[in-house]
């Protein structure tokens, strides 16, 4: 019994243990940026917050471009890190996140040669680029074991994309969509069974949910309620995990040795205590 359960406990440390390697090997890279733009978005809150800005102006607009870009575009950085991480082309896997992410995307999810598309916002999402660049490391590699060497780096991106680009609108996609649509309707119904029982579901999972770009899915929600309803429950639960890593990376900034990891973790418990909570979490 005690070797089953070392091997065991071993088979579980390995496992969470890569998995840190891959999150790390896959934010790390980024993780200054995201704390800067973590800042800015923290200050244009303030900002209107004091009337120093007003929503609808043209100067809002240029500040939140500034502070909103870096995660509109997120799935480029993650193109990136993930082709870094999984031995494939980078350029070609920031080509298949600029596919998904053009303004005429929107215009075409309907259908694929006559397969419905369900209609999914690949801007700030993580899980479709990085399932497609997994995917396309597998596709690659096939290409590379039958296409001749001469043609090789010719032929090798348009069969990635042609392959990845159809499989991502029609499986990842769809899938990160419905796994966070599936959550909405779990919130609905454990709040309507018991408040504080959805209070310690949106606390536990808030953070995994927003690496994944699953909670999405909640605002929708959230603004039906202030609209029929005058007020929302959704908002006010992300509060408890939200302070709780801006308090995780304050600790960690206090405990913290290397003078720019401090730097970066004080950051990211400010950044946290804004609402953006990315920094602390990555």
């Amino acid at each position: 019994m005690g070797d089953s359960s070392n091997k065991s406990e071993n088979i579980w440390k390995k496992g969470v243990a890569h998995v840190i390697d891959l999150l790390s090997s896959l934010f790390l890279p980024f993780i200054n940026l995201m704390v800067s733009v973590g800042i800015l978005k923290g200050i244009l809150v303030l900002m209107v917050a004091n009337g120093i800005v007003t929503d609808g102006t043209t100067t809002y607009d240029i500040l939140n471009a500034m502070s909103d870009a870096f995660f509109y575009f997120i799935p480029l950085f993650l193109a990136y890190t993930a082709a870094k991480k999984f031995d494939v082309e980078p350029f070609t896997a920031i080509l298949v996140a600029c596919i998904l992410l053009h303004p005429s995307m929107t215009a075409v999810m309907a259908t694929f040669f006559g397969i419905p598309l369900r209609t999914v916002t690949y801007s700030a999402s993580v899980i479709p680029i990085l399932l497609a660049i997994y995917c396309m490391s597998f596709v690659q590699k096939f290409c590379y074991k039958v296409i001749p060497e001469t043609f090789r780096y010719l032929f090798t991106p348009p069969v990635c994309v042609i392959v990845i680009v159809p499989v991502t609108l029609l499986v990842f996609g769809p899938l990160g969509s419905f796994v966070g649509g599936w959550l909405a309707k779990g919130y609905e119904w454990i709040y309507n069974l018991s408040p504080m029982v959805a209070g310690m579901f949106i606390g536990a999972l808030q953070p995994f949910m927003v690496i994944l770009g699953l909670h999405w899915e909640l605002f929708p929600i959230a603004l039906n309620n202030v609209a029929v309803y005058g007020y929302d429950t959704i908002m006010a639960l992300f509060g408890g995990a939200i302070f709780a890593q801006g308090g995780a990376a304050l600790a960690v900034a206090v405990k913290a040795k290397d003078a720019t990891f401090k730097s970066q973790a004080l950051s990211a418990s400010l950044t946290a205590l804004l609402g953006i909570t990315e920094p602390a979490m990555f």
